[in-house]
């Protein structure tokens, strides 16, 4: 098992986690708010990167906030092991972000959690079109020996 060295930069300090690859990034969070502000509270963290990290199949990690939308992809899927990543740590008190906050809903009138293209929102709208076949009609059923 490879681990992935995450260095925090605080003003008085170096403060070094080592978390194993097979971990998510909520772990991550979590771990680093134990560890840093001894709380439960959300953990916003900032990636130092110079460049973006890109390995052949795997998932870029770029510099910048690392989006919660991570929250549930193993780190392995970046592939980080046995790496030094430098980040900037930030807690969040006020509750707007929880380990468990769900997606927001892109159209606020559906329960549904995807977007939807406003060529088909127009679409939905109309009423279903109705057909009528004239089994008679040589159009739609033309003879078989043609």
């Amino acid at each position: 098992m490879s681990t992935v060295k995450f260095i925090i930069n605080t003003e008085n300090d170096k403060k070094i986690i080592n978390i194993n690859e097979d971990s998510t990034f909520k772990d991550l969070r979590k771990t680093i708010a134990k560890e840093l502000f001894d709380s439960d509270n959300y953990v916003n963290i900032k990636c130092m990167l110079t460049r973006p990290l890109r390995i052949f199949g795997k998932m870029t990690l770029n510099p910048g906030n690392i989006p919660h939308t991570y929250n549930e992809i193993y780190l392995n899927k970046f592939g980080l092991g046995n790496r030094e990543i430098p980040i900037i740590v930030e807690e969040v008190k006020d509750g707007t972000m929880t380990y468990n906050s769900k997606k927001t809903r892109l159209n606020k009138n559906s329960s549904r959690n995807y977007y939807v293209s406003p060529y088909l929102r127009e679409q939905k709208k109309d009423e279903p079109k109705k057909f009528t076949l004239d089994i008679n009609d040589i159009t739609h059923f033309p003879p078989l020996g043609s």
